[in-house]
């Protein structure tokens, strides 16, 4: 089908009510909501036959060449290596599809060439139910769980490769039950792929962030004192962020 350069399609009738399925291995799934879109996939929360939510992201044919066309090949490579400590330190993996189909409805006035109506690589995980990560839940407790997390990623051969949002770690989730689940692995790299160097610098930068003297912590905004006005919580993380006793050491990532 056509090639898009975003997946921006889907949402480009943002007042209409969500009305979509996928198409998966003979199935239709129902989708409930978008949980985020990027030049490299769309993840949807989708409700599997018996009633079971499930993350679908899927990865669309995009024009661009170069590092982004290797976002679906990365997440299968990590999942595949986490299979004997499935659900452990990330999302249990469900499995992968080729010819993933997104179905529009009949009255849809999205243009036929910008559908992702096959031939869409995608891959299922477990459904998390929690929060991300962020200076306003954050303990020692959870930077310690997470921490660990990435630590048994590296035990085998895994490099996260996208973990730095600005000051802070990205792509860590913070499960209901306490538990810390790391997620977002198409900028990974496993075994041979990873350069000499690449694992010591990333855990650097999360001991910078995680660790008993991080940044995180340093920049913990209680739930009960936040603040209402953006400016306010700027400048405040703005202070915090001057009084660092190290300069944080920002990440190499794969080229």
């Amino acid at each position: 089908m056509g090639t898009v350069s975003f997946p921006q399609a889907v949402l480009r009738e943002p007042h209409r009510k969500l009305d979509l399925r996928l198409q998966w291995k003979g199935k239709t799934l129902v989708v409930e909501r978008i949980l985020s879109q990027s030049d490299i996939a769309i993840v949807f929360c989708a409700k599997l036959e018996g009633g079971e939510r499930c993350i679908v992201k899927v990865f669309p044919i995009l024009e661009m060449r170069g590092f982004y066309r290797y976002g679906f090949r990365s997440e299968l490579h990590v999942y595949r290596k986490l299979r004997h400590i499935s659900g452990t330190v990330g999302p249990r993996f469900l499995g992968s599809c080729n010819t993933t189909r997104l179905i529009y409805p009949s009255d849809c006035r999205i243009p036929e060439e910008e559908r992702l109506c096959g031939d869409q690589k995608a891959i299922m995980l477990q459904y998390l139910d929690g929060e991300i990560l962020t200076p306003y839940n954050f303990t020692p407790e959870l930077g310690e769980k997470a921490l660990q997390g990435l630590k048994r990623l590296h035990e085998i051969s895994i490099l996260h490769g996208d973990l730095q949002n600005d000051y802070w770690v990205r792509n860590v989730m913070v499960l209901k039950d306490g538990s810390i689940k790391w997620f977002d692995f198409e900028h990974s790299l496993v075994d041979g792929e990873i350069r000499e160097g690449l694992i010591e610098r990333e855990w650097a930068f999360a001991m910078q962030t995680l660790g008993p003297d991080g940044y995180m912590k340093k920049t913990r905004i209680s739930p009960l004192c936040k603040l209402n006005n953006s400016d306010e919580q700027q400048q405040r993380v703005a202070v915090e962020e001057d009084s660092m006793e190290y300069p944080l050491t920002p990440v190499e990532t794969a080229s």
